[in-house]
């Protein structure tokens, strides 16, 4: 229950509701600053309320919209194609990458290749007809392939393919 000091009196008085009328002039002054100073402090309990209220109910919206689209969002599926490697005519010692479409659609490739125990990187592009099968080597850029380097080939709208050269 809020007090209020009287200090006619000198003593502390009850204050048993906000409407409540006070003998002294004085003392109907402290009751309406107290009276003031209380609804005040309701008016910022109320804010603060509202506005950790809505943070939270932010908070939870942006949770559940990030769990929305994580759960909507699906791995690309793997490149319609095969690998595969043969011998090279020019060098008995490194191999030709052979890349077949398995699909229908035309694809558009680009592949990286690295050998770290040469230090020694390569991009090339190229595309494959639907069913076609396309060689990549030495000739077509410039590239001989060598057991354990490895490779990658990316196609628009599928997983990158990742593998080493057996």
């Amino acid at each position: 229950m809020p007090t209020a000091i009287c200090p006619q009196w000198a003593g502390v008085f009850p204050v048993l509701r906000l409407g409540g009328v006070l003998k002294h002039n004085h003392c109907q002054r402290i009751q309406t600053n107290l009276q003031a100073s209380i609804r005040g402090n309701i008016m910022t309990s109320k804010a603060w309320i509202h506005k950790t209220t809505t943070r939270i109910v932010f908070l939870l919206c942006f949770l559940v919209a990030c769990l929305v689209l994580n759960g909507c969002s699906k791995a690309p599926p793997s490149p319609p194609m095969k690998i595969s490697f043969r011998g090279s005519s020019l060098d008995s010692n490194t191999l030709v990458l052979q890349v077949q479409n398995t699909s229908d659609k035309h694809l558009s490739c680009k592949m990286w290749a690295l050998n770290k125990v040469q230090r020694q990187t390569t991009d090339y592009s190229f595309s494959v007809g639907p069913y076609k099968m396309t060689e990549i080597g030495i000739l077509e850029c410039g590239w001989m392939f060598q057991t354990g380097e490895s490779v990658s080939i990316s196609t628009e709208g599928f997983a990158d393919l990742n593998f080493k050269v057996p």
